[in-house]
C-alpha cells in the first residue's frame, strides 16, 4: 500500500496566510470599511511565531551554534531576498516618478528600512495613516516586516537561554518575560492607550456648540498674544518683526524664512513644528498689515500706509541679506485684492510691483519660494455660528453669511499669473499653496477661524506635510498610488514563486554566475529544506528574473551616470539643472579647494574690497571658503575684487557697517575702516563712528550667529611709544585729542568692545593689532610712506621725508599679514596679538631702498618740517604670536617690496592710458602716513 504524498506545505497555515494578506489589502485601500486591518498584520506575526517555534523545536537538540544556523537561514533566505529587492525598486521608482523633495525623506527611510528600523516613527506625534495618504515615504509599509525581522534576531537566544535552564524552572522563566511586558499586554486587553494626553488647545472629541462658543471667544481674546512665537529669539520687543527660532536639532540642511504680515507670525510654530528638523536657520519675519508684494494702502491711515512702503523695501533688503534657501511668503490679502482697471493683468499697475518684487526675491532664495495663496475673510459676525447652528441653520446658508466674496478672486488670479511668471523666468521657483480647498468648509471653518483676522489653533490641519502633498505637489499622490500597485503586484509575484518552492543548489550556482552583482550572499547561500529538495525553479523563471534584474540594473546605472553628470555642471553642489540659477559661462575663475558642508565655512569679510581685505578674499577663497565682501567703497575698489564677482562662493555687498547687517556666517573679519591719515582725517567723526558703531554691529551680528569675529586694530594705539619694541601688554602713549585721535582712540574703544563683548556675552573674539603693510593694491594716493617713495622714484621725483629720517619703522608684506590673520583666527586665542615684521629700518634707509630698487632713478632725497604727533620709533614684538599661533613673517622685505613696485608701474602707466595725470604723494593737513 502506497503511502499517500505529504504536502510540502500546510494548507491551514496558507489558508490563513491569504487571509490576512486580503485584510491587509484591505485595511490600506478601503480602511473605511474594513478599519481592523491590524488584525491582518497580527496573524502574520501569529504565524511567523508559530513557524519560529516549530523550527526550533526541531533543532533543538543540535548544537546552539548550529541551531542558529539552521534557524537564521532558513527564515531569512525566505524574506532577505524579497525585502532587499523591493527596496530597490522602491529607490529606482524613487528617483523616477517622485519629486525631487521627496527624495531626502526616501533616503532616510530606506536606511532605516535597511537597517530593519521602519518601525521606528520618526517624531513622537507621527501618525501612519496620514504617512500613508500621503505617499511621500516609499518605505512606510516596511514597518511591519521590520518588526518581524526584529523577532527573528531576538526569539533564538530567549529559546536557547530557556535550554539551558531545567525544565521545572522553564515556566518561571517564561513568566518573568511575561511580567516584564505587563503593562502593554494590559493595555491591549483593556483596550486602553497609555500614552493618551489631552490636547493643549482644550478641544476634545465631544464638544458641545457651546464648548466651540467658548473656545472661539478665548482665542479670539488672545489672539494677539499668541503671535508671539515662544521658540523666537526677537529682534525687537514686539511680536511683529524679524526673529530667529531656537531650538533646532543643528543637523538641518537649509536656511529656511517665514515672512510676512501677522499670518506670518500665525502660522509659525506650525512650520517650526514641521520643517524645523530640516533647518539650520529659521528666520521669521512679519509687519503688522503689510503685504511683502506691494506696499499695502490704507484709506483710514496715512501713518500705517508710509510705514508699509518701508518694510515693503525692507523685505526686499532682508531676502537679499539672509539668502535663504527656502522662503514661505504667508500674507492675509489687502492692497493686492484691488479692483483692477485693465483686461490685461501684465497692463495692471499693482500686478507689475508685484512681479517686480518676486523677481527680486528669488533672486536671492537658492531653492524655492512658497506662496500662500489668497483665503476668503471672514464677517466679525463669525459669533454667531453657534447661534445660526442652534436653529438648525443649513451650513451652506452659514457659510454665504460668514464669507466675504469681495476682491478675493482677484487676488488669486495675481497669484496665479505671479507663479507662472517666476516659473518662466526660472523653472520650478515658485509654488503656490492653495488654501481654499481645504478652509472653504463651514464645518472646518469652526476650527480653523477664530474671528476675521487669523487662524487658530487648529491650523495644524493644514500642516506643511499635508499641503505638500495634496496641493504643493499634486501628482505625488497618484504617482505614490501607482507605484505602491506595482510593488504589490511584483510581491505576489515573487512569493508565487518562492513561498512553494525552493530554489536548488544547481540555480543558484547558475544564477552567481549569469548575475554581475548579486544579492547577499547570506540570503541564497543554505541547503533547501529537506522536503522540498527535489523541488525546483524553471530555468526560464530564473532567466526571466535575472533579466528583470539586469534591466533595473542598468537604469540605476544610467541614473547614477546622470546625477553625475548634474552635479559636474552645477561644481558639485548637488542641484539639479532645473532647480539651479544658470551662471556666467563666459568667466573663468581661479581654480578652488574643494571642500565639504563640514569643512567649508561661511566667512564675512568688512571692507572686503580694501587693500589687506581683499588678499585675504583671494586666500580664503582659493581654501575653498564662501565669502561676503561687505564695502562701501570709501577706499575700496570693486577691481581689487572683481575676480571673483559671479563666482557661486563668492558675494559682494554694498553697505557700510555703521548700518546693522543680517547674515548667517561662520566668522567674520572686521577690516572696515581707513587707514591712512589722509583717509581717516578726512572725516574723522565718521572714523570713529566706524571704529565703535561697526564694531559693536559686528559683536551683535556675532552674537546672534555664534560666529567668531576678529577686529583688524592697529599698532597706533600704541602712540608714539615709549617702550621698544612694544609688547601687547604696553599701554601705548597717545595724544588723545591730536589729528590722529579719530583713528587711534577709535581702535582702542574697539578693543574694549571686542573685551567687553567677550566677558559679558560669551562672543568669541580675536585681536590682531597690525603694524606697517605693503604690497599690490595699495592706494597710490592714499599717503602712505611706502606709496609716496615709489611714485617719487617711479617719477623722478624728489623723495620727501618729513624730519630727519631717523624716525624708525617695521614693514611687512601684506601675504604675511593675512597668514598671520588666519593663523589667529583659526586659533583659541582672545587677547590681542601683534602681527608685523620686525626687521627695523629708519625712514632715511628706507628711502633708500626704495629708490635702489627702481632702475635708472634719479629722485634725490629730501627732509622737510617734520610733522606733529609723527612716532618716533615703530617695531612689533611678536613673540606672543610666534608661541601662541605659531606665526612669523616669510616674505623679504625686499622682495615684496619689488612685487609692490612693479604694481605701481603698472597703475601708473594704466593712468597714462586713460588720460589721467599721474600720481602725486598725498600730504595732508602737514602729515604723511608712516603706516
Amino acid at each position: 500500500m502506497k503511502n499517500a504524498s505529504k504536502p510540502s506545505k500546510r494548507l491551514d497555515l496558507q489558508g490563513i496566510r491569504g487571509l490576512a494578506i486580503l485584510v491587509v489589502i484591505a485595511f490600506h485601500f478601503y480602511p473605511e470599511y474594513c478599519p481592523n486591518g491590524y488584525l491582518g498584520v497580527d496573524q502574520f506575526f501569529v504565524l511567523s511565531g508559530f513557524l519560529m517555534c516549530m523550527l526550533l523545536k526541531r533543532a533543538e537538540n543540535q548544537s546552539s551554534c548550529q541551531l542558529a544556523t539552521i534557524f537564521y537561514s532558513r527564515r531569512f533566505k525566505r524574506i532577505l531576498p524579497l525585502y532587499l529587492l523591493i527596496i530597490l525598486i522602491s529607490m529606482i521608482s524613487l528617483f523616477l516618478f517622485f519629486p525631487d523633495t521627496a527624495i531626502e525623506t526616501n533616503q532616510g527611510s530606506a536606511i532605516q528600512a535597511l537597517l530593519f528600523a521602519s518601525n521606528r516613527p520618526k517624531t513622537d506625534d507621527e501618525d501612519y495613516f496620514q504617512a500613508l495618504s500621503m505617499a511621500v515615504d516609499v518605505f512606510t509599509h516596511t514597518w511591519s516586516l521590520s518588526v518581524e525581522i526584529q523577532f527573528y534576531f531576538l526569539v533564538p537566544f530567549i529559546f536557547l537561554l530557556a535550554t539551558k535552564i531545567s525544565e521545572k524552572l522553564q515556566y518561571s522563566y517564561y513568566s518573568i518575560i511575561v511580567v516584564i511586558n505587563k503593562d502593554e499586554i494590559m493595555d491591549i486587553l483593556d483596550g486602553s492607550e497609555r500614552r493618551s494626553f489631552g490636547r493643549l488647545d482644550s478641544v476634545t472629541e465631544n464638544m458641545t456648540l457651546d464648548d466651540a462658543a467658548r473656545l472661539n471667544i478665548d482665542w479670539s481674546a488672545h489672539d494677539g498674544k499668541l503671535l508671539r512665537v515662544p521658540t523666537c529669539e526677537y529682534e525687537t520687543k514686539s511680536q511683529m518683526g524679524w526673529c530667529k527660532h531656537k531650538g533646532l536639532p543643528g543637523n538641518g540642511k537649509y536656511k529656511i524664512v517665514i515672512f510676512g504680515n501677522s499670518w506670518a507670525a500665525n502660522h509659525a510654530t506650525m512650520i517650526y513644528q514641521e520643517c524645523g528638523e530640516k533647518a539650520k536657520v529659521l528666520l521669521q519675519g512679519s509687519a503688522k498689515g503689510c503685504e511683502p508684494l506691494y506696499p499695502t494702502k490704507f484709506s483710514d491711515s496715512q501713518d500705517l500706509t508710509e510705514k508699509c512702503k518701508g518694510n515693503f523695501t525692507y523685505f526686499e533688503e532682508r531676502i537679499r541679506q539672509e539668502q535663504p534657501d527656502y522662503a514661505f511668503l504667508l500674507t492675509r490679502f489687502f492692497s493686492i485684492a484691488d479692483p483692477s482697471n485693465v483686461s490685461n493683468i501684465q497692463d495692471d499697475p499693482i500686478y507689475k510691483i508685484m512681479k517686480t518684487q518676486m523677481l527680486n526675491f528669488i533672486k536671492n532664495i537658492k531653492y524655492k519660494l512658497y506662496i500662500l495663496d489668497a483665503l476668503p475673510r471672514h464677517h466679525r459676525k463669525i459669533f454667531d455660528i453657534v447661534p445660526l447652528l442652534k436653529n438648525h441653520t443649513a451650513p451652506e446658508k452659514i457659510d454665504k453669511l460668514m464669507i466675504k466674496p469681495d476682491n478675493f478672486e482677484m487676488a488669486r488670479k495675481r497669484h496665479a499669473q505671479l507663479i507662472k511668471d517666476c516659473n518662466l523666468e526660472i523653472p520650478e521657483k515658485c509654488v503656490l499653496g492653495p488654501y481654499l480647498s481645504v478652509s472653504f468648509s463651514i464645518l472646518i471653518s469652526l476650527h480653523a477661524s477664530t474671528y476675521s483676522i487669523h487662524v487658530a489653533a487648529n491650523i495644524r490641519m493644514l500642516s506643511p506635510r499635508r499641503v505638500r502633498s495634496h496641493h504643493w505637489f499634486p501628482t505625488m499622490a497618484a504617482r505614490g498610488a501607482c507605484a505602491a500597485l506595482v510593488m504589490i503586484f511584483l510581491l505576489f509575484v515573487l512569493i508565487s514563486h518562492t513561498s512553494n518552492k525552493s530554489i536548488s543548489s544547481d540555480s543558484v550556482v547558475e544564477t552567481r554566475e549569469r548575475m554581475s552583482n548579486g544579492l547577499d550572499e547570506e540570503g541564497q547561500g543554505d541547503a533547501p529544506v529537506e522536503n522540498n529538495k527535489n523541488a525546483g525553479i524553471s530555468d526560464d523563471t530564473v532567466s526571466s528574473l535575472l533579466e528583470r534584474i539586469k534591466v533595473l540594473e542598468d537604469e540605476l546605472s544610467s541614473m547614477r551616470t546622470r546625477m553625475d553628470d548634474a552635479e559636474n555642471r552645477e561644481g558639485n553642489n548637488g542641484i539639479p539643472d532645473e532647480m539651479a540659477v544658470p551662471l556666467p559661462t563666459t568667466k573663468s575663475f581661479p581654480s578652488v579647494r574643494y571642500r565639504n558642508e563640514e569643512t567649508r565655512k561661511r566667512v564675512l569679510i568688512t571692507g572686503g574690497a580694501g587693500f589687506v581685505g581683499s588678499h585675504l578674499v583671494d586666500k580664503l577663497m582659493l581654501d575653498g571658503h564662501e565669502i561676503i565682501a561687505l564695502d562701501n567703497y570709501f577706499t575700496g575698489r570693486k577691481k581689487n575684487i572683481e575676480h571673483w564677482i559671479g563666482h557661486p562662493n563668492f558675494e559682494m555687498v554694498h553697505h557700510d557697517v555703521v548700518n546693522p547687517y543680517f547674515v548667517e556666517v561662520d566668522q567674520i573679519y572686521h577690516l572696515a575702516s581707513p587707514a591712512s591719515p589722509p583717509h581717516y582725517m578726512y572725516n574723522p567723526v565718521k572714523t570713529i563712528k566706524t571704529n565703535t558703531l561697526g564694531t559693536i554691529n559686528m559683536l551683535g551680528l556675532a552674537k546672534r550667529v555664534k560666529a567668531t569675529v576678529l577686529l583688524a586694530s592697529t599698532s597706533e594705539v600704541y602712540g608714539d611709544p615709549e617702550v621698544h619694541p612694544q609688547p601687547e601688554t604696553y599701554w601705548g602713549h597717545v595724544n588723545t585729542i591730536g589729528p590722529r585721535a579719530c583713528y587711534d582712540e577709535g581702535k582702542r574703544v574697539a578693543e574694549s568692545l571686542m573685551v567687553a563683548y567677550n566677558k559679558q556675552e560669551n562672543v568669541k573674539i580675536r585681536i590682531a593689532r597690525i603694524f606697517n603693510t605693503f604690497g599690490p593694491r595699495m592706494h597710490m594716493n592714499d599717503g602712505r610712506v611706502v606709496s609716496n617713495f615709489i611714485i617719487q622714484a617711479l617719477q623722478d621725483k624728489p623723495i620727501t621725508i618729513y624730519g630727519n629720517g631717523t624716525q624708525t619703522r617695521s614693514f611687512q608684506y601684506v601675504t604675511d599679514l593675512v597668514d598671520g590673520l588666519i593663523a589667529l583666527m583659526n586659533s583659541n586665542y582672545s587677547l590681542p596679538v601683534n602681527i608685523g615684521n620686525p626687521e627695523e629700518h629708519t625712514i632715511g634707509e628706507f628711502a633708500t631702498i626704495i629708490r635702489d630698487l627702481v632702475p635708472g632713478s634719479t629722485s634725490e632725497i629730501v627732509n622737510q618740517e617734520s610733522q606733529q604727533d609723527d612716532p618716533q620709533q615703530r617695531r612689533p614684538d611678536i613673540r606672543r604670536a610666534a608661541e601662541q599661533i605659531q606665526w612669523r613673517p616669510q616674505v623679504l622685505m625686499k622682495d615684496g617690496l619689488l612685487k609692490t613696485i612693479e604694481y605701481f608701474r603698472a597703475e601708473i602707466d594704466r593712468n597714462k592710458r586713460g588720460g589721467k595725470p599721474p600720481p602725486e604723494p598725498v600730504r595732508h593737513g602737514g602729515l604723511e602716513s608712516r603706516r
